[in-house]
């Protein structure tokens, strides 16, 4: 149907064919979900092989390799030239291998994520996934909710939506639902809300008239290719190759003309440089990289967490600070209601957990309640009307999940206890108006008609009821039972009002009601809500400390509930470790930072407090992951290093800013994200290290024998074969190792601040300075003794012995080689297979005899390579006996190893 918000809603509804207060039927959405395909938007381009292979060579680095392999084929070095060709096409061959593996991992890993909306279908609320709403159906939006779809508004109330992600305006817009009859431009459809944008505040009744590509983003999707897009660690590592691209082209151009002026033949010379071009620029590098983010963001969305970004994961890693919520991450996240009190009696409530079975009982007789009195019942009635939580049962799982809000569960499953229903109550209660929770005013109120009296019923923060509602002493020595007990604490107030002075005006119904609020109320009763400890929270929350990791509680809850929890969860040990969201917020910037080092508990905070802690901890200089759930900690989730979105109850725009979703919302899977991180920072360095290590041997031979005017000691055929080794099978390998151990431990941050540590590079200088001289020696040697062919075998043999020795003591940074398992990285394993079939076809094949220029070498001369590659590994794994011992690790776990 065409420009919806200019017809009348009911037409719109007669169009679609649909009711709004039953909606479809089964059957009905089923055929139309058959006719219309899956709500869903076409968000990246799926590229064909062949497209992946092309895009292999859309590089500076390719065009200069290609125009020097024209040169040489002109010089008359025929196989040379197609030797460099063959090493291009087989670097794009393995190119496009990643690549595409990358992309699969890719697709599995969305299958981890989706997103689910709550619907109406033959008279009952139900939450089903997004791609399976049709144009027709009934939805329910709420603060947080991304839209689903295109839809037009039956029902709101004080509802906005942010649709920046269509208009580039990032305020709110109101909308409401109004009939309209003049053409207007997208922002002004106030009538109408468009698929991906986010509910800011406020509740709505709509019905979805447009999905998948039907709806205006799926029309205008500005098509983004996600590997290009998300990977800004990729970027920065081409940026690094191409300074290195210029700095190797100068050396080379520099060799060329030395070269040259000491008398070497032209083709020969400009063949062999631009091989060793080819071998130390590590174009195949941002590829490793990525292969690496891939993996690690694949291996832990199996542990349910989605990595989004994928440098995140990086970064993650070298977290120092996190700061959370306890709902959901410390706790179960399953609310109950154990006691309660109503007027001036105290109640008990019986049951596990969203489990519907379970009674009321009197707190004095522990009798069960059989006529329950007039205030369990007001208790109740607003918990059922005051809702908007779905709660499901996973047959699979063994386990009810809540689609909204825990809290309103929790009561509703109350409500359930009492005997009551929510669509008898509705029958009895005509709604006038309703105020959604906001996180400023921490009430949920609704207003209605009962028996011809204007009701008003609002559930909410007791310390914030308590100033509308008339409380007994009773009912807040209560309240003050529950928080100092580790409870939530929730009341529930009344008032009454005339119905016949109802404003019709929006937005002086809005002004009444609010008035209402501060007249004739009463506080009806307080709830009492369990939200249990994980068992294994303060184990996670020890190894975050042995991790070297801060752990900060920021938290709405009451100052003695946070507190009690801190301690059981082991975040606090002392009372001073807490700072109540008052003080906090009377501090300025430079005094609150003074009391970050040991306060780690904040109390009743709200979002903006929590943005301020992440600023101040990154002010000195820390990284920091924040995590949360609702709207409103969207800024700090943005503002953090790492901002992580609850899956299950997280509101759609913090998934939107946030660089990873817990799915589960598992507070033990962070920990195990933490330490994928670090292997994946540590796989870097395995790799960096390897790479300039065996290009800087490479360049340091090749350049002294140019620069003294001694003949090559390798041929252009022969160092390609020493880049196939490096960019086509151990550098692979070495990406892919396993995890080492220690990882979660404290002194890990003081080996590891940046990917190229002083360290590192001195490692890099001692392993290419053994290799170089090895090389050097072997060639002089057999140059003086045999011919030069002899003397270059040995030479390229030497090099491929200490690549291949050089992978295996890059395999751990510090662990001694010997306490690792050989044939625990399969992919090194078959590298090495690899590289001894096709270099002993070299050596001893006449093809490969003609192509590289070698001769078969004897006994003597295998016996001589492996005294020189175990030297290399032997005098590697002194160093790092000497390392561990005197200058690294203070952890005596390390020295062990």
């Amino acid at each position: 149907m065409k420009n919806c918000y200019q017809q009348l809603l009911s037409d719109v509804i007669n169009h679609y064919q649909t009711d709004v207060l039953n909606g479809l039927s089964y059957k009905e959405a089923k055929k139309r979900l058959a006719s219309q395909g899956l709500n869903k938007t076409p968000k990246t381009i799926t590229k064909s092989l062949v497209t992946i292979f092309i895009d292999q060579y859309k590089n500076y680095l390719s065009y200069i390799l290609f125009g020097a392999a024209g040169i040489i084929f002109l010089s008359g070095a025929h196989s040379d030239a197609f030797i460099i060709l063959g090493i291009l096409l087989l670097n794009g061959i393995v190119g496009t291998v990643q690549e595409e593996r990358i992309t699969a991992i890719f697709r599995r890993m969305e299958s981890f994520k989706k997103d689910d909306s709550m619907v109406i279908r033959e008279g009952k609320k139900q939450v089903i996934l997004d791609e399976l709403l049709v144009e027709g159906d009934i939805v329910f939006l709420s603060e947080g909710n991304q839209v689903p779809a295109d839809a037009r508004i039956i029902d709101a109330y004080d509802f906005c939506v942010d649709e920046s992600i269509l208009t580039g305006e990032s305020k709110p817009i109101l909308k409401i639902a109004a009939d309209i009859d003049q053409e207007l431009p997208l922002y002004q459809q106030v009538n109408m809300v468009f698929a991906e944008s986010v509910v800011a505040s406020g509740i709505a009744k709509v019905l979805i008239v447009a999905t998948g590509k039907r709806t205006e983003r799926g029309m205008t999707y500005e098509i983004m290719d996600r590997l290009s897009a998300e990977v800004p660690l990729e970027k920065d590592i081409e940026h690094i190759l191409k300074v290195l691209l210029i700095i190797i082209t100068g050396i080379c151009f520099v060799l060329l003309a030395i070269g040259l002026l000491t008398g070497k033949p032209f083709g020969q010379l400009l063949a062999s440089i631009t091989a060793l071009f080819i071998c130390i620029v590590p174009q195949g590098l941002p590829v490793i990289m990525t292969v690496v983010l891939v993996s690690g963001a694949y291996t832990v969305a199996r542990k349910h967490i989605f990595v989004k970004k994928l440098q995140a994961l990086e970064t993650f890693g070298r977290t120092q600070v996190i700061i959370f919520d306890k709902t959901g991450t410390l706790t179960l996240n399953e609310l109950m209601v154990t006691s309660c009190m109503a007027g001036k009696v105290e109640y008990k409530v019986t049951g596990s957990g969203y489990f519907k079975e379970g009674f009321v009982l009197s707190a004095a007789t522990e009798e069960k309640v059989v006529k329950p009195s007039e205030d369990l019942l007001i208790m109740g009635h607003a918990s059922l009307l005051l809702n908007g939580a779905d709660i499901s049962f996973n047959q699979q799982k063994g386990i009810y999940t809540v689609k909204g809000s825990s809290i309103e569960a929790a009561l509703k499953v109350y409500a359930e206890k009492l005997g009551l229903d929510e669509t008898v109550l509705t029958g009895i209660y005509k709604q006038h108006y309703e105020i959604p929770f906001h996180a400023d005013t921490q009430f949920h109120a609704g207003f209605y008609e009962k028996d011809g009296q204007g009701i008003g019923l609002t559930v909410g923060s007791p310390e914030k009821l308590f100033e509308y509602g008339k409380h007994t002493v009773e009912q807040r020595n209560f309240f003050e039972k529950l928080v100092t007990s580790g409870l939530r604490a929730v009341a529930v107030i009344k008032t009454e009002y005339d119905v016949n002075i109802i404003p019709q005006d929006p937005e002086k119904q809005k002004e009444f009601f609010l008035n209402t609020l501060q007249q004739k109320t009463v506080v009806v009763g307080v709830f009492g809500i369990t939200d249990s400890l994980r068992k294994e929270s303060s184990s996670i929350i020890d190894q975050m400390h042995a991790a070297g990791i801060k752990v900060v509680m920021a938290t709405g809850d009451h100052a003695s509930t946070a507190l009690y929890l801190a301690k059981s969860a082991h975040i606090a040990t002392q009372e001073d470790e807490l700072m109540e969201g008052d003080f906090l917020r009377s501090l300025s910037d430079d005094d609150l930072e003074k009391y970050l080092n040991k306060t780690t508990v904040f109390s009743r905070t709200v979002p903006t407090d929590k943005l301020r802690l992440v600023q101040l901890f990154q002010k000195q200089g820390l990284i920091v992951t924040m995590i949360g759930d609702g709207v409103n900690d969207a800024p700090a989730l943005k503002a953090a290093h790492i901002g992580i979105a609850m899956g299950d109850t997280g509101s759609e725009i913090t998934k939107q800013v946030s660089s990873i979703i817990l799915l589960d919302n598992s507070f033990g899977n962070i920990l195990m994200g933490i330490k994928e991180g670090r292997h994946s920072f540590l796989s870097f360095k395995r790799v960096i290290l390897y790479y300039f290590t065996i290009n800087f041997a490479e360049l340091l031979v090749m350049a002294f024998m140019i620069a003294f005017a001694f003949p090559l000691p390798l041929i252009a055929s022969q160092i390609l074969w020493l880049n196939l080794m490096t960019d086509g099978f151990l550098d692979y390998a070495l990406a892919l190792e396993k995890e080492e151990p220690h990882l979660l431990d404290k002194s890990w941050f003081s080996y590891n601040k940046s990917l190229l540590t002083k360290e590192l590079i001195y490692r890099i200088f001692y392993q290419a300075i053994i290799t170089t001289s090895s090389v050097l020696a072997i060639f002089f040697y057999y140059h003086s003794k045999h011919d030069i062919v002899l003397a270059r075998t040995m030479a390229m043999a030497t090099f491929t012995v200490c690549h291949a020795f050089t992978a295996l003591n890059c395999r751990s940074l510090h662990l001694s080689l010997f306490s690792l398992s050989f044939f625990s990285n399969k992919w090194l394993v078959a590298s090495f297979g690899a590289i001894i079939i096709i270099f002993l076809s070299i050596l001893y094949l006449p093809f490969g005899q003609k192509l590289f220029d070698v001769v078969p070498l004897l006994p003597v001369h295998w016996a001589l390579l492996a005294v020189i590659g175990i030297g290399l590994m032997c005098l590697e794994e002194l160093r790092k006996f000497l390392a561990r011992r005197f200058l690294f690790f203070v952890d005596d776990s390390f020295k062990s190893e």
